[in-house]
């Protein structure tokens, strides 16, 4: 993750890039409070986020592998 922060911001001259950890649950609220621009979360396949089903309004949910 350093190395990704590094590289944008080396290409995106006066970007704040901030990183906050938080649950998968909690992230996608602070993603859909607008209080974080974007949540990179997990998930189990026995174990599915609440609301995982579809993404707020505004909202677009990428999965990666899997």
């Amino acid at each position: 993750m350093p190395d990704a922060i590094s590289l944008l911001g080396r290409r995106h001259a006066g970007i704040d890039v901030r990183l906050r950890e938080a649950e998968p649950p909690q992230a996608l609220a602070l993603l859909e409070a607008g209080e974080v621009d974007v949540a990179v979360t997990f998930t189990h396949t026995a174990d599915p986020i609440a609301g995982e089903q579809g993404a707020g309004p505004g909202l677009v949910r990428v999965v990666v592998g899997g």
